[in-house]
């Protein structure tokens, strides 16, 4: 008997190793094996839909005159396995090192650097796919501008809503605590909407906003109650983007209740969903429930490690199962691929990664197209600077 929250493990063959004979439940397709170098490698992303084609980033490129490595945006058809580079950062000149998926909204992909730039704090960047054009729309300058944007942008009604992991004017040491940022996404104007001050109120925010009525939900990794965790154990938070008006649903307490909230949050019926990188009964994550209204919180599932560990894409998928990558654990410990019923926290381990040529470690989030998921390895493939998949759940 399967108790809430356990996970079944699919124990046949799969993968694109296995003999077509031999397989059962999902079946992974490596569609692309970075080769590092002028090809780019090691993503740690998930991927943008758009048309036939997905986008997406990588945060290196050997040979570059970057330090750290620039990164490039690339394009890859998944019905050919196809790629092409649209993009190579330049460092100083246009931002590096991009760690966030792209967003894709009327003809552009937005996206965002973690560092590069003119002030070397990370950009937000569009690039014009008729036109072929990329332009920096903002370069974040530190202090209480924000500085290191890390997690992707939404769009509501034009403008565009994300975070940085520090800047803002937090005493959290020279670098500050993080903040939430609006951008016109034509005019590139830029507007600091709410600036963390760590402890109770959270720091280092790395996860993509939800938006929801109206108002924008998310998490910082650190901050908020202490728990067992140096610096805080992370929160959720909601705030006003019209007035700025920002408030803590719930301080992780690490432990049972998880820590380190770091992935893509998803809304069902009322209630958020989202997970956390580490805590839970054997501190390999967790999968959360918390409600829209005073912030109740709720761990649904804790991973043991042999079902994953370290869940840090979050979760993808607008109804049915919710599906996620665990960054490592799993049979190769290189990670696997996982659903849970959000109602039960009953789980599926779909793939374990082995690490090989079928990729390892991964970190970006999934994205869900016609019924097949997509998404990377920041290890493994061919090439061992990582992959490209698809996975039909």
């Amino acid at each position: 008997m399967r108790t809430a929250g356990a996970f079944a493990v699919i124990v046949c063959a799969t993968g694109m190793m296995a003999p077509p004979a031999a397989r059962c439940g999902p079946v992974l397709t490596t569609l692309y094996s970075f080769a590092g170098g002028a090809d780019g490698g090691h993503p740690v992303a998930g991927l943008a839909s758009a048309g036939p084609l997905l986008y997406g980033t990588t945060p290196d490129i050997g040979g570059s005159q970057c330090a750290p490595q620039c990164g490039t945006v690339f394009a890859l058809d998944p019905a050919t396995g196809s790629k092409t580079i649209l993009h190579v950062f330049a460092g100083r000149n246009d931002g590096s090192n991009p760690q966030a998926a792209l967003l894709y909204v009327a003809g552009k992909l937005f996206g965002t650097t973690a560092t590069g730039g003119p002030y070397g704090q990370g950009t937000v960047f569009d690039i014009d796919l008729a036109r072929g054009t990329t332009k920096t729309l903002h370069s974040f300058a530190g202090g209480t501008d924000g500085a290191s944007p890390m997690a992707a942008l939404i769009d509501v009604g034009g403008v565009l809503y994300g975070t940085t992991a520090s800047g803002g004017s937090g005493p959290c040491g020279a670098s500050g605590c993080g903040t939430i940022f609006a951008l016109d996404r034509a005019s590139g104007a830029e507007t600091t909407l709410y600036a963390f001050r760590g402890g109770t109120d959270g720091q280092a925010p790395q996860s993509r906003l939800l938006d929801a009525g109206g108002t924008l939900y998310g998490t910082t990794l650190q901050g908020g109650g202490m728990g067992g965790c140096a610096g805080g154990c992370g929160t959720a938070f909601d705030i006003d983007p019209m007035g700025g008006a920002e408030a803590v649903l719930h301080a992780f307490a690490g432990g049972s209740d998880g820590a380190g909230p770091r992935g893509r949050l998803i809304r069902r019926r009322g209630a958020i969903y989202g997970a956390t990188v580490a805590g839970g009964g054997s501190d390999s994550g967790t999968v959360f429930k918390m409600n829209f209204t005073g912030g109740q919180e709720a761990v649904i599932h804790s991973f043991t490690g042999a079902d994953g560990s370290q869940p840090e894409s979050g979760l993808a998928g607008a109804r049915g199962p919710a599906y996620g990558l665990a960054a490592s654990g799993g049979k190769a410990g290189a990670g696997t691929l996982f659903s849970v019923d959000p109602k039960s926290g009953a789980g599926t381990v779909l793939y374990d990664f082995t690490g090989q040529d079928d990729g390892g470690k991964p970190i970006g989030e999934l994205v869900s197209v016609g019924g097949l998921l997509y998404g990377t390895t920041s290890t493994g493939g061919s090439g061992g600077y990582g992959t490209v998949f698809r996975v039909q759940p």
